[in-house]
Protein backbone atom coordinates (compact mmCIF):
# COMPACT_ATOMS: atom_id res chain seq x y z
CA UNK A 1 0.00 0.00 0.00
CA UNK A 2 1.08 3.29 -0.86
CA UNK A 3 1.88 5.72 1.98
CA UNK A 4 0.47 9.17 1.17
CA UNK A 5 1.11 10.42 5.00
CA UNK A 6 3.99 13.21 3.50
CA UNK A 7 1.50 14.26 0.31
CA UNK A 8 2.00 17.40 -1.16
CA UNK A 9 4.70 18.16 1.93
CA UNK A 10 8.31 19.31 1.27
CA UNK A 11 10.40 16.29 1.45
CA UNK A 12 12.43 15.09 4.47
CA UNK A 13 16.21 16.35 4.50
CA UNK A 14 17.12 12.51 5.47
CA UNK A 15 15.03 11.44 1.83
CA UNK A 16 17.62 14.27 0.06
CA UNK A 17 20.34 12.83 1.70
CA UNK A 18 19.32 9.14 0.35
CA UNK A 19 18.65 10.72 -2.88
CA UNK A 20 22.36 12.43 -2.79
CA UNK A 21 23.98 8.95 -2.87
CA UNK A 22 24.39 8.64 -6.26
CA UNK A 23 25.40 12.57 -6.40
CA UNK A 24 24.58 16.07 -5.07
CA UNK A 25 21.28 17.18 -5.06
CA UNK A 26 20.93 20.82 -5.62
CA UNK A 27 17.69 22.78 -4.54
CA UNK A 28 17.53 26.54 -5.91
CA UNK A 29 15.28 28.82 -4.08
CA UNK A 30 13.59 32.15 -5.53
CA UNK A 31 11.91 34.24 -3.36
CA UNK A 32 10.76 38.17 -3.50
CA UNK A 33 13.58 38.46 -0.59
CA UNK A 34 17.04 36.68 -2.75
CA UNK A 35 17.20 33.75 -4.21
CA UNK A 36 20.05 30.82 -3.30
CA UNK A 37 20.95 26.80 -3.73
CA UNK A 38 21.01 24.38 -1.21
CA UNK A 39 23.56 21.56 -2.22
CA UNK A 40 23.04 18.56 -0.03
CA UNK A 41 25.25 15.66 -0.24
CA UNK A 42 24.77 12.19 1.15
CA UNK A 43 27.13 12.45 4.82
CA UNK A 44 27.80 16.19 4.72
CA UNK A 45 26.02 19.09 6.19
CA UNK A 46 24.65 20.93 3.26
CA UNK A 47 26.12 24.09 1.57
CA UNK A 48 24.41 27.36 1.32
CA UNK A 49 25.51 29.75 -1.81
CA UNK A 50 23.40 32.87 -2.01
CA UNK A 51 23.11 33.68 -6.02
CA UNK A 52 23.40 37.16 -7.55
CA UNK A 53 19.83 36.93 -9.36
CA UNK A 54 16.31 38.29 -8.32
CA UNK A 55 12.90 35.76 -8.47
CA UNK A 56 11.72 38.49 -10.76
CA UNK A 57 15.36 38.18 -13.48
CA UNK A 58 14.46 34.68 -13.04
CA UNK A 59 10.70 34.95 -14.45
CA UNK A 60 11.90 36.91 -16.86
CA UNK A 61 14.19 34.36 -18.54
CA UNK A 62 11.69 31.88 -17.57
CA UNK A 63 9.03 33.10 -19.83
CA UNK A 64 11.85 34.22 -22.75
CA UNK A 65 12.79 30.78 -22.50
CA UNK A 66 9.72 29.65 -22.89
CA UNK A 67 8.65 31.98 -25.74
CA UNK A 68 11.39 30.91 -27.82
CA UNK A 69 10.98 27.20 -27.55
CA UNK A 70 7.44 27.93 -29.11
CA UNK A 71 8.67 29.94 -32.30
CA UNK A 72 12.17 28.39 -32.65
CA UNK A 73 13.90 28.91 -36.12
CA UNK A 74 15.61 31.72 -37.00
CA UNK A 75 19.26 32.65 -36.13
CA UNK A 76 17.57 35.65 -33.95
CA UNK A 77 16.11 33.37 -31.79
CA UNK A 78 19.29 30.83 -31.27
CA UNK A 79 21.16 34.36 -30.69
CA UNK A 80 18.44 35.02 -27.49
CA UNK A 81 18.43 31.56 -26.39
CA UNK A 82 22.26 31.66 -26.26
CA UNK A 83 21.90 34.96 -24.29
CA UNK A 84 19.38 32.94 -21.78
CA UNK A 85 22.07 30.35 -21.62
CA UNK A 86 24.54 32.79 -20.63
CA UNK A 87 22.68 34.38 -17.79
CA UNK A 88 21.60 31.28 -16.15
CA UNK A 89 25.76 29.88 -16.28
CA UNK A 90 27.08 32.98 -14.98
CA UNK A 91 24.30 33.86 -12.21
CA UNK A 92 23.42 30.22 -11.33
CA UNK A 93 25.21 27.20 -12.44
CA UNK A 94 29.01 28.63 -12.32
CA UNK A 95 28.65 29.55 -8.46
CA UNK A 96 27.31 26.84 -7.34
CA UNK A 97 29.88 25.04 -9.29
Amino acid sequence: MLDFSRFLLPPLFSDLQKAAEGGPVIIINASQYGCDALIIHSAEDPVHIPLDIMQVDLSDLSFEFQSLTENFGSSDHLHKLVSILHKLWNDIVDPIV
